[in-house]
């Protein structure tokens, strides 16, 4: 009934599947869909233990949630408290990223273990910008750079 509550409201909707089995994300994502086009959808891959391990992260559903809803937005809601794992799921495809945002990580409560210090929020913005600027165009480029260290070279 919340799904569908917020799918009718104006605007994006932002669908976070952690604590989530597949099923129940379908079952979700479907009923978005028939108040929304895929267009204004952003499913985000999530695990919500707080903070999560490395290994419970489980970073390749990234792009399965995006072979298997398409047309929506795909991204990553983060609880691992690094920067890493979050430029690495842009480089999947994560078109948005959710972070927890706290001014000191020792701060009492489980979220705060869980988020990033504002030095930790900077830090991950410069990086993935780094990664959108390096995925460049898809076809094979040969750089001015690249053609004077060719010209030393070939000697």
């Amino acid at each position: 009934d919340l799904v569908d509550y917020i799918s009718r409201q104006h605007g994006t909707t932002i669908l976070s599947t952690g604590m989530s089995d597949i099923i129940e994300v379908d079952r979700a994502v479907n009923t978005i869909k028939n108040h929304k086009s895929e267009d204004n959808i952003y499913i985000l891959h999530c695990n919500s233990e707080y903070p999560t391990s490395t290994e419970h992260v489980n970073l390749s559903c990234v792009q399965t949630l995006r072979e298997r809803y398409g047309g929506c937005h795909i991204g990553y809601s983060s609880h691992d408290a690094g920067v890493p794992i979050s430029v690495s799921a842009v480089a999947l495809g994560a078109e948005m990223i959710e972070v927890h945002v706290t001014m000191d990580r020792a701060m009492p409560g489980s979220d705060h273990a869980a988020s990033l210090e504002i030095t930790g929020m900077e830090s991950l913005v410069r990086h993935i910008r780094a990664v959108e600027r390096a995925f460049g165009v898809p076809e094979k480029q040969f750089y001015d750079g690249e053609r004077i260290i060719r010209e030393k070279v070939k000697k």
